[in-house]
């Protein structure tokens, strides 16, 4: 049977397929998914309809923008990383990249989820089973949106394992790739601590309050931490940026996603839309670089389409 340390590591190396920086957390997403079925005891075995259904949501909201989401992917090659069991799968077709048809997936109600045993240690483990969730956002997402993606795959757990861990360093280095101390203080510098979409520019007890060095290329797809890929925004819009509610255009103009709607738009966004940036870096200090602000507008926002006519 396998130990916990082997259900950690297996997790902790999924294999994502990439295609130089694209975005593709399909697999995460999915596992996490699972994880939150097996803490809330719901049942282990999942049809494919419904993990097409609830998948896709999950990547809409937290995945790089597409007209067609295929779940099928991750839920078949999760089969290869171990962490997924797939029903009767000795009964279906296989296409030249070996994964099954979506068409048979439905055809025979072919079901999916944890492998029994890590269904039964994750079970009796919250916390580890906390650890590997924290550990899938925080290599895959920006802390920004880990609350809410933890949050939408109904992770049942509120105290963060980080508190229960005996050794807290080696839990952080395998929660997330280690962070330069120096990124924030250095974009804070070249924005003066303003937002550079709203000017927001608050001081508290002579130090700036929620002002925050917002990563233009995250952090977690080896963006470097560096000015030019840094940008100074309010907690609420570095919230926004990062959710891909708006993206900055090369020429540094504001480009905010039509998907973004509701109460207080026109007032936290749409006076802003394509319009240049309130504030940029001070005199000395460079410029967002053209190559970080485009993968933020093909990884990132919300419309990336729309792009392409400007």
């Amino acid at each position: 049977m396998a130990s916990e340390s082997d259900v950690l590591k297996r997790f902790l190396k999924l294999q994502i397929g990439r295609s130089g920086a694209t975005r593709a957390p399909h697999k995460p997403l999915l596992a996490l998914w699972a994880i939150g079925r097996c803490l809330r005891e719901e049942p282990r075995m999942v049809p494919y309809e419904q993990i097409d259904k609830e998948l896709t949501q999950l990547m809409r909201r937290f995945g790089p923008h597409r007209k067609h989401y295929k779940t099928h992917y991750p839920f078949w090659r999760l089969q290869q990383d171990k962490v997924l069991e797939v029903t009767e799968a000795n009964r279906l077709r296989l296409n030249n990249s070996g994964d099954a048809f979506v068409s048979e997936l439905r055809q025979f109600q072919i079901h999916g989820g944890l492998t029994l045993p890590d269904y039964r240690i994750l079970q009796s483990n919250p916390a580890l089973a906390q650890r590997i969730a924290e550990s899938l956002v925080g290599k895959h997402f920006p802390p920004s949106l880990h609350e809410e993606i933890l949050a939408s795959t109904f992770f049942p757990l509120s105290a963060s394992y980080s508190d229960e861990v005996e050794n807290r360093d080696d839990w952080l280095l395998t929660r997330r790739r280690w962070r330069d101390p120096s990124f924030r203080p250095r974009v804070l510098s070249a924005y003066g601590s303003t937002c550079a979409v709203c000017e927001f520019s608050v001081r508290f007890v002579d130090q700036p309050l929620a002002i925050e060095a917002a990563h233009i290329k995250w952090h977690e797809y080896k963006g470097p931490p560096i000015v030019e890929n840094g940008i100074a925004l309010c907690a609420l819009h570095h919230r926004l940026f990062d959710r891909g509610a708006f993206t900055i255009l090369p020429d540094l103009k504001v480009k905010v996603s039509p998907a973004v709607q509701g109460v207080g738009v026109d007032y936290t966004l749409g006076q802003y839309d394509s319009k240049t940036l309130r504030a940029t870096p001070l005199k000395g200090f460079p410029l967002p670089h053209p190559k970080f602000l485009r993968w933020h507008g093909k990884e990132v926002f919300r419309s990336p389409e729309i792009l392409k006519c400007i």
